[in-house]
């Protein structure tokens, strides 16, 4: 079992979000899981994330 509230897969590989980054308690517009990843330098950082279920 993985450790961590949320994991993603991002180019194939399962990351876990980090928490400061879940947008917690506003829904997402879509109802889908939203992510917003970026990459510097070749390490990815997971930047937000709403869980899907809509508002």
């Amino acid at each position: 079992m993985r450790e961590g509230k949320y994991w993603v897969p991002i180019n194939g590989e399962w990351m876990k979000v980090p928490d400061e980054a879940v947008v917690e308690h506003e829904g997402s517009p879509t109802g889908d899981v939203v992510v917003w990843d970026v990459v510097l330098n070749g390490t990815v950082y997971i930047r937000c994330f709403v869980p899907g279920g809509g508002a």
